[in-house]
């Protein structure tokens, strides 16, 4: 009887909620009490033994509430650190070889079949797979909607879609919300693990039957939440854009760029190729120690800049070769690639 009286909401949301031992639901105002247990067994001892292993069950499930909710603890210290990740990967996405990367994943994890379908619902029941078609279809738009929950659950490494749900009809409406507005609450309450969503601005509460929460499992520190694809390339991207800046800033200031130069002495005396490389090499780069007293500019003393270039002999050889060294950003790069 007690049944009856409760909505369709309440009985969804205490299904999808998980119950723990000794505890019932009484309704939506969420008091617990202790369950009224009676113990019936052939003899004195099998009611002793059985009072007994209920009560090794509730200490069991004591001690597993109190590690939970320890978890949870811990992980509400992450919470202060994941809208700064958040922000490194809105920045990160800014990037075209990181932009493709994620457009990869999306196209790669939702490929259309020769149907036309991104899902293929299989059932022994027609009325379910009709049931199942209408929902993902035509209220969900899945065909249109999947790529971009997808892409952005792999660059946050969560997703969080509103649905709007009524009675005899199912879901009718689905919204995307914004990742840095929505918080996911689990708690222990008398008993009972408790899952909410809280949206920062408007302070709004939601159960767990009206979000629909995307995550990527794989990294512990980060549970309730998931870990984003692009976690493990954040400080090999912060060296690339500093590289980057460091290098646009060199270029634009210095205007320099180092070479080597291969330089072509024939047949020259041993004795006069290095005055031959001296002379060749101070007409490109004429820079020298200047003496304020003397006036006198000295070229033994200069100290090779790292805008400045190698000379080098070759002998017997008909050409002149200028060669540009590897520049320091393609290796940050070329590391950004392979952790994509």
């Amino acid at each position: 009887m007690a049944d009856n009286k409760r909505t369709i909401y309440q009985n969804l949301n205490s299904l999808l909620n998980f119950d723990g031992f000794g505890y019932q639901d009484r309704g939506s105002d969420a008091q617990k009490e202790p369950k009224k247990i009676i113990i019936r067994g052939d003899s004195p001892e099998d009611i002793q033994k059985k009072g007994l292993e209920l009560q090794q069950r509730s200490e069991l499930w004591k001690k597993f509430y109190k590690a939970t909710d320890h978890g949870f603890q811990k992980a509400m210290q992450y919470e202060a650190a994941r809208l700064p990740a958040y922000l490194d990967y809105e920045g990160m996405e800014y990037y075209p070889l990181i932009a493709s990367a994620l457009d990869l994943f999306m196209e790669e994890a939702t490929v259309v079949g020769d149907n036309g379908k991104m899902l293929n619902i299989y059932s022994d029941k027609p009325q379910i797979k009709e049931e199942l078609e209408d929902l993902f279809y035509n209220k969900l738009s899945i065909n249109v909607n999947l790529p971009f929950w997808t892409r952005n659950m792999c660059k946050y490494g969560d997703n969080f879609v509103y649905l709007l749900a009524e009675k005899e009809k199912g879901v009718m409406y689905a919204k995307q919300l914004v990742n840095y507005e929505m918080e996911r609450i689990e708690k222990i309450d008398q008993g009972k693990l408790l899952v909410k969503y809280r949206q920062r601005e408007t302070s709004a509460e939601f159960n767990l039957m009206e979000i629909a929460h995307f995550r990527i499992l794989g990294d512990d520190k980060y549970v309730p939440y998931g870990s984003s694809m692009l976690n493990k390339i954040r400080r090999v991207f912060r060296q690339l854009v500093m590289a980057e800046d460091a290098m646009l800033t060199y270029r634009i200031i210095r205007a320099g760029e180092k070479r080597v130069f291969k330089i072509d002495v024939g047949n020259i005396d041993e004795d006069d190729i290095e005055g031959y490389i001296h002379k060749v090499a101070t007409k490109f780069k004429k820079t020298g120690q200047v003496y304020a007293d003397s006036g006198h500019i000295d070229y033994r003393f200069n100290i090779l800049g790292n805008d400045e270039d190698f000379f080098y002999q070759l002998e017997m050889v008909m050409y002149r070769q200028v060669l540009t060294l590897y520049p320091e950003h393609k290796i940050l790069t070329k590391l950004l690639i392979l952790n994509t």
